[in-house]
């Protein structure tokens, strides 16, 4: 059996609030980041699509049924990523005083590897409101048209400032897309950026032919089986051999 590698992040995380908020949780993180970087991004729904389609009514239920659900699917594929090392968001665990502007702030930093010494200054514009409105951004109920303009505010601000600042960046290797990626605006922002960026990206679909989706995957993850409407299946009818295709060359 494969050993699969995953990043570990600081010990305090998730636990109180961390002192300096997103600049020195990223410092810390960076500091552990190899050069250059083999290491897979798992993109996941964690409170939009998934679990999300089962009106669970709890925001922490969905992000608890949408975790679950991507460990079990990296166990089933961990032969796929023997040699990378994996981050999946929700280790990150919940940050006291964040809200999604801080998130995908420091998943910005982390997926594009943008020197440490740099973040300060950009924290900086965020937070005096020159890029966004951390209101609307951070309003989950709020309506969504909305809050995708900050979110491309904030990621064309980003941009802005690595091109600009001529930085030199140390992103993942790759992006590994989730179903429902497509529902989900912290996903598109990582997918936009992985294009701007120019990381590989995949798009993961499930075989039903393979024993173990129906023993493992769809007993956990019954949305599989809805209607995806606009939105292209995660099943597929293959030979059976991998629970788990990768579909590169997405529509970015």
């Amino acid at each position: 059996m494969e050993r699969l590698r995953f990043t570990v992040f600081p010990e305090n995380a998730g636990q109180t609030e961390f002192p300096g908020g997103v600049k020195v949780f990223y410092e810390q993180t960076y500091s552990q980041i190899p050069k250059p970087r083999s290491e897979v991004y798992v993109s996941t729904p964690l409170t939009s699509g998934g679990a999300k389609r089962l009106s669970l009514g709890s925001v922490a239920e969905t992000v608890q049924r949408n975790s679950r659900f991507v460990e079990t699917v990296i166990v089933e594929a961990e032969h796929l990523f023997a040699e990378e090392r994996l981050t999946l968001p929700h280790r990150i665990g919940t940050q006291k005083g964040w809200g999604e502007a801080e998130y995908l702030r420091y998943w910005m930093y982390y997926l594009s590897g943008v020197p440490a010494e740099k973040v300060g200054e950009f924290e900086a514009q965020v937070v005096s409101g020159k890029i966004i409105d951390s209101q609307i951004f951070n309003n989950h109920g709020g309506d969504k048209k909305e809050r995708l303009v900050q979110y491309r505010k904030l990621l064309n601000g980003f941009l802005d400032f690595v091109g600009a600042g001529g930085n030199s960046l140390n992103p993942v290797s790759g992006i590994a897309l989730m179903p429902d990626h497509q529902t989900s605006l912290g996903c598109s922002l990582e997918r936009e950026l992985g294009k701007a960026l120019e990381i590989p990206m995949r798009e993961i679909y499930f075989d039903k032919n393979h024993p173990n989706f129906r023993n493992q995957i769809a007993p956990i993850a019954e949305w599989l089986l809805f209607d995806y409407g606009e939105h292209p299946s995660p099943i597929i009818e293959g030979n059976g051999n991998s629970i788990i295709v990768f579909r590169a060359g997405l529509d970015q």
